[in-house]
């Protein structure tokens, strides 16, 4: 039985718009890709939903978008796709890892878990894996383990700067200053000019006591990177711990100019201001946490505290009703200084 011409037509019609249509999409994800490596995360993620649409059975699609999704923190999305892509390409060994970093992030913490292990099931060596498990497990303050996580990732690679780093805090949280000092040096001849790790070890230092090495560390940290907001807090903090006010007050100044939505920094100047009763600066101060955030309770009490010194008493008073409400103990100790008066 011969063929219909028309019928011969519209097949050749049929495959002429798929060819054109599947032109198009290649085009499509070329340009993803370039907006992906750009940085233009969302343009690539609205190119490869269209490109998935026409194509749902493309792993480097779905890994393209996957990845789209996780730099703009839509971890549920992320998750999501990286199955799809794990799905169409079942040793796709990155987009585990990823999967498992999208799963803690999105507070899926067993799941991390067990996806980082499907991945090392790929790589049963893979320094970058236990590296992860480590920063899941440290986020969950399960310091023990991130510990021996960071451990593996270095004894795997002992060239892996991040990994030195977050071995050292891990052994800050479990008061092993002996062993974050030796991580953190470690680092520092793997990278010299690091400054987390000469800020790493000015913590390191100021709980031991030894303050001059501390000052020496946190200072060589900010010679490094002049706009470290934490290196200059926790270099005011060796010298107002010291009640050397006057040398801790331009570092915190300069921790909350370089990080101005930090609550802490503007509150420990604020403190700073008290120490050195400058009441009219600690008020203009503690308001800036409040503006950040108006239940700060710390920021509350210094505020009262500094309300209190100025005389204005029914000011004072209002910040102890606050407190009363988020922290009943700061309210006490408020009211105790108000009702010596």
């Amino acid at each position: 039985m011969k063929k219909s011409p028309i019928l011969l037509l519209v097949l050749l019609i049929f495959s002429t718009v798929s060819v054109v249509a599947q032109a198009d999409a290649n085009k499509l994800f070329k340009d993803a890709v370039a907006d992906y490596k750009a940085k233009r995360y969302s343009q690539a993620a609205k190119k490869l939903e269209q490109v998935k649409a026409t194509n749902p059975k493309s792993w480097n699609v779905d890994y393209y978008l996957a990845n789209s999704y996780y730099e703009l923190k839509r971890y549920t999305e992320a998750t999501r796709v990286y199955r799809d892509a794990i799905r169409l390409k079942p040793d796709l060994f990155n987009a585990y890892v990823f999967l498992g970093n999208s799963l803690d992030l999105a507070g899926n913490f067993k799941q991390a878990l067990a996806t980082y292990q499907e991945a090392l099931k790929l790589k049963p060596d893979s320094a970058w894996v236990y590296y992860e498990i480590g920063v899941a497990n440290y986020g969950r303050k399960k310091y023990v383990d991130a510990e021996k996580a960071y451990s593996r990732a270095v004894a795997l690679d002992s060239n892996y700067q991040n990994a030195w780093l977050n071995l050292g805090k891990s052994y800050q949280r479990l008061n092993r200053m002996g062993d974050a000092e030796a991580a953190y040096k470690k680092l520092i001849t793997l990278d010299p000019n690091s400054a987390r790790a000469y800020k790493g070890l000015g913590e390191v230092y100021n709980g031991k006591g030894l303050l001059v090495k501390s000052i020496e560390s946190y200072e060589k940290a900010i010679r490094i990177d002049p706009n470290f907001a934490d290196a200059f807090l926790g270099l005011g903090s060796v010298y107002y711990n010291s009640k050397e006010y006057e040398k801790s007050l331009p570092n915190y100044r300069n921790a909350a100019a370089k990080a101005p939505r930090w609550i802490t920094a503007w509150v420990y100047l604020g403190d700073n201001y008290i120490k050195l009763k400058q009441y009219t600066e600690a008020v203009t101060t503690y308001k800036k946490a409040i503006a950040i955030n108006k239940n700060q309770p710390n920021a509350i009490y210094g505020l009262g505290l500094a309300y209190h010194n100025l005389g204005m008493a029914a000011l004072a008073r209002e910040q102890y009703d606050k407190l009363v409400v988020l922290k009943s103990g700061l309210a006490t100790r408020l009211l105790n200084v108000i009702d010596k008066q």
